[in-house]
């Protein structure tokens, strides 16, 4: 096994500001991607740090894929159980075949790449028991779907009261 599991502790990871502080941290990157972000306030139970790094490994994956520029999309929703999360792109796109390797260690097409932040990017979600799938088209753009477990819904006044630690 070339990545090993992951010892996760879980707590509660209010989705908004990590979202936002993800948005910061590329919007820092390149100033050249506009980013669109809408999503409503969700809790999800999972290790943040983790989190984190599988999504700026996405977020990295699509502001590299746009050098001219272009738009960068978060978006989630609440479907029964689970907090479907897409981030997408108008960058280039990639070939049937490239997509077919996303997720296989030590595959890159980057100069200096390691092909390791997509692998790591689904192991992190498969281990928060949630699944990633990338659809894209040459020339139109890239779009990656990121499914999690979310918490029962609370209203915004008990989530206020809540630590974002357990």
């Amino acid at each position: 096994m070339l990545l090993s599991p992951i010892n996760l502790t879980v707590w509660r990871v209010h989705v908004y500001p990590f979202a936002f502080c993800l948005t910061s941290f590329v919007s820092c990157c390149s100033r050249h991607v506009g980013i669109r972000v809408l999503f409503p306030i969700d809790v999800i139970e999972g290790n943040e740090h983790e989190l984190q790094q599988a999504f700026v490994n996405l977020l990295l994956n699509a502001v590299e894929a746009m050098p001219g520029g272009g738009i960068l999309s978060i978006t989630t929703a609440t479907a029964g159980e689970m907090l479907s999360l897409e981030i997408k792109d108008t960058g280039s796109g990639m070939t049937a075949e490239r997509v077919k390797k996303i997720f296989e260690p030590f595959n890159s097409d980057k100069t200096g790449g390691l092909g390791l932040g997509m692998p790591y990017a689904k192991k992190i979600i498969e281990e928060h028991a949630g699944q990633i799938c990338v659809e894209t088209s040459l020339g139109e753009g890239t779009r990656v779907s990121i499914n999690l477990p979310a918490q029962k819904h609370e209203s915004e006044s008990t989530l206020a009261q809540h630590n974002t630690r357990r």
